[in-house]
C-alpha cells in the first residue's frame, strides 16, 4: 500500500497514489539509492549546501515543512494537523530526500524522490492505524485508492518538493530540481516525472522553463471536494538528450 505523496510539487504531490500509495508506503525496506559519491554537493558562490538524506532527529522538522506545503490537499486524508505531523514524522524516509541547508545546517528545503525501491513518505497500514485507529486508517486508505500511479524502474518520480517559508523566492527550489536532474542522469534514469495541480501555475512554469514537458492531464472529478484541486498535469523531463538546466549556472560536484 502507498499513501498520498508529494508529487504535486510546491503543491507537487498531488495526484495519484494509494493513500499509502501516495505517501509511498512500500518504503518499509529503507534501501539506500545513493552511492558513496553522491553524499554531498555544494554550489559555488552561494551559502546553500545540498546533501542527500536528513538526520533521523530531523524527521519532525521535515514533517512540519511537508505539512505546511501540502496541508490544503492532505487536510482530509491526513488531518487533523497534529495527527498528520505525528504520522508524517513516523514514516518519512531520510534515504529518499535531497536537502538544502543554510550555513548553520538548518533545513531550507527538501526534494523527495520515489522509485521502485521506496520514497520520501513511507509507512504501513499498521502505522496509519497507530495514529488514526482502525476505522480512520481504513477510510483514509480507501479514499485515495483510485489515485494510484505506477512507478517505472527507469523513471525517477518526484515525491514532493517543498521549501520553508523563510527561504521561498530565493531559488532553493530551482537548485534542488537541477541537482535531481544531474543525479537522475548520472544514475541512468530515462526520465524524471512529477505532477502539478491546476492551482499551481507558477510551479508548472518553473518546471517547463527548466525543461519539463507536459505529457498528460487528468481530472479527478468529484474527488475535487476531498483534495482541493480539480485537475493535475503530469510533466516529464527526458534524460535521453543533454539536459537543459534552466537557471543552473554551474553543475554541482558530488564529493
Amino acid at each position: 500500500m502507498q499513501l498520498f505523496s508529494a508529487a504535486f510539487c510546491n503543491f507537487i504531490t498531488e495526484q495519484t497514489q494509494h493513500l499509502i500509495a501516495y505517501l509511498n508506503i512500500l518504503c518499509k525496506n529503507s534501501i539506500c539509492l545513493f552511492g558513496k559519491g553522491d553524499n554531498e554537493m555544494q554550489q559555488n558562490n552561494t551559502e546553500i549546501t545540498l546533501s542527500w538524506r536528513f538526520n533521523p532527529e530531523e524527521r519532525q522538522t521535515v514533517a512540519d515543512m511537508y505539512w505546511l506545503a501540502f496541508q490544503e490537499i492532505l487536510k482530509i486524508p491526513l488531518g487533523p494537523t497534529q495527527k498528520a505531523i505525528t504520522f508524517l514524522t513516523a514514516v518519512c524516509d531520510p534515504n529518499f530526500a535531497l536537502v538544502a541547508r543554510d550555513t548553520a545546517g538548518n533545513i531550507l528545503g527538501v526534494a523527495g524522490i520515489k522509485t521502485a525501491k521506496g520514497g520520501l513518505i513511507g509507512g504501513s497500514f499498521a502505522q496509519l492505524r497507530d495514529v488514526y485507529g482502525t476505522w480512520g486508517a481504513t477510510w483514509r486508505d480507501a479514499m485515495i485508492s483510485v489515485l494510484e500511479r505506477p512507478v517505472k524502474p527507469d523513471v525517477l518520480l518526484m515525491d514532493g518538493i517543498f521549501v520553508g517559508a523563510a527561504a521561498r523566492g530565493k531559488g532553493e527550489g530551482t537548485q534542488l530540481l537541477n541537482t535531481l536532474i544531474e543525479h537522475a542522469e548520472s544514475h541512468n534514469f530515462a526520465a524524471i516525472r512529477l505532477d502539478v495541480i491546476d492551482k499551481n501555475h507558477g510551479a508548472q512554469r518553473l518546471y517547463e522553463r527548466i525543461g519539463f514537458v507536459e505529457v498528460a492531464n487528468s481530472d479527478i472529478g468529484p474527488l475535487r471536494h476531498l483534495f482541493a484541486f480539480q485537475k493535475s498535469a503530469t510533466l516529464n523531463y527526458s534524460l535521453k538528450k543533454l539536459p537543459q538546466r534552466g537557471e543552473l549556472t554551474k553543475p554541482y560536484n558530488f564529493e
